[in-house]
């Protein structure tokens, strides 16, 4: 009788052991899906950038113009809004003295401070409060129930809209609207690093 106890007690114990190490295996495959989260591949270079010089021409009066100086001060080019919705920005990789530094066509051309047609504002200023909507690639970058948690939407239809809400450090809180089925989902995205935004900006619908 003795004998029959022991090997029921040491068949339980080899079995609780297995699950213990199956619900560990499970566990672990979760954390590493959730924390090893990769970049996406779409990079809007943004390396160096102190911010975005935003132009709108809602700020132009009939005869003005935006003007793009070279080094020596002269005029490099300059901008007038020429459609009723235009929209001009740079990426702003300094602000020094009296002018901002911009590059165009791989050459650093410079915009003054005080030039009343143009607004300075950081990555995280401008996507809340001056865009449309934003594209990504949710197979690459779904948007997940927190920060990084599990994906929630990783496919996208062929009418909606994202809408930036809130921003986290690398992390965006965005409004998904799908227009076909008229559902509304809420999660987090990864929009940039240190180099590289992971969204496009669309300023119209």
């Amino acid at each position: 009788m003795k004998n029959i106890i022991i090997v029921i007690i040491a068949s339980f114990s080899i079995c609780s052991c297995k699950e213990v190490k199956r619900e560990s295996k499970i566990e672990e495959k979760v954390k590493s899906e959730v924390i090893d989260l990769k970049d996406p591949s779409y990079c809007n270079d943004i390396e160096n950038t102190i911010g975005i010089l935003f132009v709108n021409n809602e700020n132009f009066n009939k005869n003005d113009e935006l003007k793009i100086l070279n080094k020596d001060m002269s005029t490099f080019k300059a901008w007038r809004a020429k459609e009723e919705y235009e929209i001009l920005s740079f990426r702003c990789f300094g602000a020094k003295d009296s002018i901002y530094s911009i590059f165009i066509d791989d050459e650093t051309k410079y915009i003054l401070k005080d030039d009343r047609l143009v607004i300075l504002q950081s990555w995280e200023e401008h996507l809340l409060n001056s865009i449309f909507s934003i594209g990504l690639d949710l197979e690459e970058n779904p948007i997940r129930e927190s920060i990084e948690g599990n994906p929630i939407l990783s496919e996208k239809s062929n009418n909606y809209k994202i809408s930036p809400v809130e921003i986290k450090g690398e992390w965006m809180k965005v409004k998904y609207q799908n227009f076909n089925t008229e559902k509304t989902t809420e999660g987090w995205i990864k929009w940039r690093n240190e180099k590289c935004l992971f969204v496009e900006i669309f300023y119209f619908a």
